[in-house]
């Protein structure tokens, strides 16, 4: 909840999209530690003082998602859609996030206990390092911009024509 409550502060100071890119690439690391901790657990590595692992990894995965990746995707969602789509648009996009949460959380026991968590979580830290790749190359950066002047970048004009 505090990291969550940072989120507006920090965005306004640093912008939506270094904010991404530190909250996806953070979140890669946090849950790469994860399968890598469970890969070593199941080939009976001792880990007996290292049980603090999981739990500090879940925590500031958490902490760093909550600043990020957790709240700025319908921030940019919001900004990115004209306002002739917004409403289907957002919909939509609301509609695709919370049916993919719900197969997640409800396949996510299932897989785990089948192949084991660090192929889970290891397929989760890939994912976020393809959501750092997308943020750094492919969104644009629209800090202190109009939605006007977004709209105009989405569409490749930089003037009215």
């Amino acid at each position: 909840m505090l990291a969550s409550s940072c989120a507006p502060l920090l965005t306004k100071r640093f912008g939506m999209k270094h904010l991404l890119v530190l909250s996806s690439f953070t979140t890669f690391i946090f849950q790469g530690f994860l399968a890598g901790y469970f890969y070593l657990d199941s080939v009976q590595f001792d880990l007996h003082s290292f049980k603090w692992v999981p739990v500090s990894c879940i925590v500031l995965y958490l902490c760093f998602f909550s600043i990020g990746l957790g709240p700025l995707p319908w921030a940019v969602m919001a900004e990115y859609y004209s306002p002739r789509i917004k409403a289907k648009g957002s919909a939509l996009t609301a509609s695709l996030c919370w049916l993919f949460t719900f197969l997640l959380t409800k396949f996510f026991p299932v897989v785990s206990l089948n192949l084991g968590p660090a192929p889970c979580f290891g397929v989760f830290s890939a994912f976020c390092v393809l959501s750092t790749l997308y943020t750094i190359w492919i969104l644009p950066n629209t800090t202190g911009m109009s939605l006007d002047q977004i709209q105009r970048l989405l569409c490749g004009r930089n003037s009215y024509e």
